[in-house]
This record gives structure tokens, C-alpha cells and sequence, in this order.
């Protein structure tokens, strides 16, 4: 018997749900029961930092959906206990260290200055280090890890936004504190929880065609 796909809900813990935050659950909530899907919460906890300052916030995130009626399928998934499997996914990857800081990848002069949403695409500035340099860098700096994308256009398709085309970047897998970086966090995630469906902001759908293309990737296909 095939499992059915799924919709999510996947808030951060570092402060309580906010209107908005609410309106994205009740309508993931609804496009997947009203599709026969199940539905799931994440609890998106990686940035421990915020997290501990925050105190209890993921139990508040759950009374509140259970306040507003919004059942979910099985127990909430932390990822904070998941760090095992990103770590397992990230060595398969074909990665390199990356020891440049934001104010350096925005002042590169091959760095785009006006990319959708804020983001600035990485230039490549440390994906050719010879290994000797990369020995100097790093007595200077951790370096986070990048994924090789080799700058493949990819294509998603958004019910609202239709389809939406970028140029992946190498983008960071792993952040230079060791913590898996969202994007890589949220492909692995969807992918084991066989979701295939997500109600996004405006503000992530920039990010969705690295997301679909690690996907890819990876042996999977991203959600619509």
C-alpha cells in the first residue's frame, strides 16, 4: 500500500506564532486533508541559540494548533535530533570549504547586486582554493561548507508564482559552527517525510529552486 504525500507545517521555536504563522498553517492544514494528505509538524530548532532563549515556544506552537483545531499526523519531528542524518547526507554531497563572510560575497565584484529577494548568488570565490590555501585560510577562519552546483538553471513550478527559473549557486550546506544550514535541512526533511506539498512566503520562493534542485539530487523530487 503507498503512502499518501504529505503537507507540513514547520515553524522555528525562537518566538511565538504570529498571524502570519498562523494563516500558513491553517492553509497547509487545509490543502492537505482536503487532498487527502497527511499533515505534519516539524519543528525547525537548529539555531539552538535562539532557541534555549526562547523557553517553551515549541509547546506553545502546538497548543495553538491544537486550539485552532489543525490535527497533525504522528509525533512533531525535531530537527535538532535529526543531526546524524543531515551530517550522513552532507558527506555524500560534493562539497567544499568556504571561509568568506556575507560583507565579502556581497562586495565581490562578480557577485549580482540586485538578486530577488536579497539573496546574492556566491561568486566561486573559494571553489578552486589549492589545498594550500585552504591550510592558510583556515588558521584564520572555520569555513562553512558549499555544495558543488556547478551553476545549473532549474525550474519549480509554484501554483500562485507559476514557474519560477534561477541559476543554482553553490550554496552553504553547512554553516561554519558545524549546524546544518536550512536548505539542506528542510530538502532532507521533506524527503523522508514524503511531503509533496508546501504553502510557502513570498519571501522562501527564491530559495526553491536550489531546494528542487538538491532534491533532485538526492533521488527525490521537490514539493509543488
Amino acid at each position: 500500500m503507498s503512502i499518501p504525500g504529505a503537507g507540513r507545517f514547520a515553524p522555528s521555536p525562537t518566538s511565538d506564532l504570529h498571524l502570519g504563522n498562523l494563516r500558513t498553517a491553517v492553509l497547509a492544514w487545509l490543502f492537505a486533508r482536503s487532498s487527502g494528505r497527511r499533515f505534519l509538524v516539524r519543528i525547525e530548532d537548529l539555531d539552538t541559540a535562539r532557541v534555549r532563549a526562547a523557553g517553551d515556544t515549541a509547546r506553545r506552537h502546538c497548543a495553538d494548533l491544537a486550539a485552532l483545531g489543525l490535527d497533525f499526523d504522528g509525533d512533531p519531528v525535531w530537527q535538532s535530533q535529526r543531526l546524524e542524518l543531515y551530517r550522513d547526507v552532507i558527506a555524500s554531497l560534493p562539497t567544499y570549504p568556504c571561509f568568506c563572510t556575507r560583507r565579502e560575497i556581497a562586495e565581490a565584484a562578480s557577485a549580482p547586486h540586485h538578486a530577488a529577494g536579497g539573496y546574492r548568488p556566491y561568486p566561486g570565490t573559494c571553489r578552486n582554493l589549492t589545498e594550500a590555501q585552504r591550510v592558510e585560510r583556515a588558521a584564520v577562519r572555520t569555513p562553512a561548507l558549499r555544495v558543488r552546483a556547478q551553476g545549473v538553471s532549474w525550474t519549480v513550478r509554484d501554483e500562485l508564482a507559476g514557474e519560477v527559473t534561477a541559476v543554482v549557486d553553490d550554496f552553504v550546506v553547512a554553516r561554519n559552527d558545524g549546524t546544518p544550514a536550512y536548505n539542506l535541512a528542510v530538502v532532507v526533511d521533506d524527503l523522508a517525510g514524503g511531503v509533496d506539498q508546501v504553502v510557502r512566503g513570498d519571501d522562501l520562493l527564491d530559495s526553491s529552486p536550489r531546494q528542487a534542485w538538491l532534491a533532485n539530487h538526492l533521488g527525490g523530487s521537490a514539493p509543488h
